[in-house]
């Protein structure tokens, strides 16, 4: 995982890649939670899934788990997450998921970056 902090407060995530093995998603998520050690105040997320063709639910039950245990660092640290994915099955899939285990700070699924930058910043949260 790619974490562009160049744009802070607005930080850009994107896979190296689809389909990591089991080792590969651990370290995105260390990486993921150093995020929050390294940039201080509040952030705004953009998951740049583009290249996305799937998903897959081990990792997605993964990264469900480790958003409850960060649960009180995501309150507190981001404003508000976008999420890229050119996809309309695997956006449908994200907001299923997300439905039946909400975010604790506000998101949306887009179809293209410039959609998800753009919402990033007319948010007002």
């Amino acid at each position: 995982m790619r974490i562009d902090r160049s744009r802070s407060p607005l930080v850009v995530l994107k896979p190296n890649g689809f389909n990591p093995k089991a080792e590969q998603f651990e370290a995105y998520l260390r990486n993921f939670e150093q995020l929050f050690e390294a940039e201080k105040g509040r952030l705004y997320l953009l998951f740049d899934l583009t290249e996305a063709v799937a998903i897959d639910l081990a990792h997605l039950r993964k990264q469900i788990a480790f958003g409850k245990k960060m649960e009180a660092t995501f309150r507190d640290r981001v404003r508000c997450t976008a999420i890229v994915l050119t996809n309309p099955i695997l956006r449908g899939l994200i907001n299923v998921v997300f439905a039946v285990a909400p975010p604790v700070r506000p998101y949306t699924t887009v179809s293209n970056f410039d959609a998800g930058v753009k919402w990033l910043h007319e948010s007002k949260i």
